[in-house]
């Protein structure tokens, strides 16, 4: 239980339990340092996801370009010339943009499980069991949702392309 939990948290820190002057402190303690390893965690993969972000975009950007500089004349003008823009500058920056929040996910949330999970299978092996049952419930509804999902970006995206082909036609 949460209560035998408690106590053994207790005894890896020799603390006695009844004793909260010198309990609270050393809790507190340990709460802020791992607040600050929190946010020393965050912080590196939000400057580790800018920097990929970045180099991703530029990298995309890069290969998109030399790609069409070595495309046939003929290709120019059937394409209009706002969408190829657009998917030079927009998709690029839309597909780099999603991989920013992915590594953040991976070490932020990859850390909390490592450590709930310790915690979830020394309370309670049914408890556990639950857990993983809505893990798996959500699992399939996740792939479930895929498709539509990238179906309805595509379309967002192809009509931003449109818009951009559109106005750089009219300009």
């Amino acid at each position: 239980s949460l209560e035998q939990l408690g106590h053994r948290c207790l005894s890896w820190l020799q603390l006695a339990p009844g004793e909260p002057f010198t309990v609270l402190p050393v809790l507190s303690g340990i709460y802020v340092v791992l607040a600050l390893a929190a946010f020393g965690v965050s912080c590196a993969a939000h400057l580790i996801s800018l920097r990929l972000r970045v180099s991703v975009t530029k990298q995309l950007q890069s290969d998109v370009l030399t790609h069409l500089l070595a495309m046939d004349l003929r290709f120019f003008h059937r394409e209009k010339s706002g969408e190829l823009i657009s998917r030079l500058t927009n998709d690029a920056a839309n597909t780099a943009l999603g991989l920013g929040p992915l590594i953040m996910g991976w070490l932020h949330h990859g850390l909390q499980f490592a450590v709930y999970s310790v915690y979830l299978v020394g309370t309670s092996l049914w408890l556990t069991a639950g857990v993983l049952g809505v893990v798996a419930a959500h699992f399939a509804l996740t792939q479930g949702l895929k498709r539509p999902i990238r179906r309805y970006a595509r379309q967002t995206y192809d009509a931003q392309a449109d818009v951009s082909t559109a106005l750089q036609e009219a300009f």
